[in-house]
């Protein structure tokens, strides 16, 4: 499997991007949570991106975005970042009172024991943010 660098997600977060295929213009209710997506590619190099869109139909602060990478050269896909609004914890996962955001690492996705998506990595990996997302100025 290749190395990632901590710069190389840094760069792919930061890249300027377009979107290739829009949202739907409404989100899809699936379960309790209303979802949508795009497709997006960097403007100069042609990397491949989606962003996924969640918002809990009960709870309005509950939400998260996250950018997605695909690696031609590698199999699946890595979550570079997510932003999420306030939800509930799990077993594994507290209770979020207020927004965060969660990153990755390049030491954690080139650990074999290690999953890509962030969603099933430790807690450690949250950053906490009392201000407001500035979503596509980090990503685009």
């Amino acid at each position: 499997m290749r190395k990632f660098t901590n710069q190389e997600f840094a760069n792919l977060t930061a890249i300027h991007k377009r979107v290739i295929e829009p949202p739907r213009k409404e989100m899809r209710l699936i379960g309790k949570m209303k979802r949508n997506e795009m497709k997006l590619e960097s403007v100069d190099d042609g990397h491949s991106f989606h962003c996924f869109m969640r918002q809990s139909e009960e709870f309005q602060e509950n939400f998260s975005i996250g950018l997605v990478y695909h690696p031609g050269e590698e199999p699946g896909s890595i979550q570079l970042l997510r932003f999420n609004g306030q939800h509930g914890g799990e077993r594994s996962h507290p209770h979020h009172s207020i927004f965060h955001i969660h990153t990755s690492t390049a030491d954690d996705i080139n650990a074999e024991s290690w999953s890509r998506d962030i969603s099933k990595r430790p807690q450690r990996m949250v950053r906490i943010s009392k201000r407001s997302p500035i979503f596509w100025t980090l990503s685009s």
